[in-house]
């Protein structure tokens, strides 16, 4: 069995990815089945969490998201999962882990979040031979890869949609560019609060959500973006050009 886990901050990336993951139909297992995935993976020196949401492709193989509760508990987990990965030989493979993150910059202010090399020295104290090849990290002989998705849109930022580069920007770009009417009304609704604090990148996200999405909830929004066909071409779009679409795309693929 081969198994891929995406280490992300919180549980509204948790379920963006699982509503990313089924256009590759990678599906999530119902709450019944999580039980046994659950059972079956720590047979096999897995470490998984209850919190980690199980995935399976249409070949058996599963995919674990894991939300890790913040962007400081990222690299704590990766290194547990490659520490434990010797152990799971031969029963089963660790072949993809994701770490995903906000970079939590701003257009101008000269930060640049975490990038690849430094996963990469974080890795190589694992395994020092890994190395960084085609945007992404090998490691253990090039038999687990290491990839890094940050939630990010490059550009100006238009009306309707947070300057700070998170998952609610990506969502709500996509979103704006969708339904250009929508932002308007969001950032007139902001800017129109009275005794309001300064709106954050969550601001933008629940008035979208509490104005067309409600029925969905907070978390389940970021999993409903993906089944409104206009807003998820989008999306689609966004990502293939901040780099990140691959990355589904080679989790599909390592599952066939």
């Amino acid at each position: 069995m081969r198994l891929s886990t995406i280490l992300c901050e919180g549980p509204h990336d948790q379920a963006f990815w699982e509503g990313w993951l089924e256009n590759f139909d990678i599906k999530s297992l119902p709450e019944e089945q999580r039980t046994s995935f659950h059972t079956q993976v720590r047979s096999l020196k897995y470490e998984s969490s209850r919190r980690e949401h199980a995935l399976q492709s249409g070949t058996g193989d599963f995919v674990g998201v894991r939300p890790v509760d913040g962007n400081s508990f990222l690299v704590q987990n990766l290194k547990s999962l490659l520490r434990n990965n010797s152990k799971m030989r031969p029963a089963t493979s660790l072949s993809n882990v994701v770490i995903n993150l906000d970079p939590d910059t701003v257009e101008g202010d000269r930060q640049t979040g975490v990038r690849l090399p430094d996963v990469l020295r974080q890795v190589q104290e694992i395994d020092p031979t890994a190395q960084e090849q085609n945007g992404e990290i090998l490691a253990f002989d090039g038999n687990c890869r290491i990839q890094l998705v940050r939630w990010e849109v490059a550009g100006e930022t238009p009306t309707g949609v947070p300057q700070k580069q998170t998952l609610e920007r990506l969502v709500c770009t996509a979103l704006q560019r969708a339904y250009p009417v929508r932002a308007s009304e969001v950032a007139v609704w902001l800017a129109s609060r009275s005794d309001a604090p300064t709106p954050t990148p969550k601001s933008f996200a629940w008035s979208y959500m509490a104005g067309w999405y409600e029925d969905h909830g907070c978390i389940d929004f970021y999993k409903d973006v993906w089944r409104d066909r206009t807003v998820a071409a989008e999306l689609e779009q966004i990502l293939r050009h901040n780099g990140s679409w691959r990355v589904a795309e080679a989790l599909a693929q390592n599952t066939r």
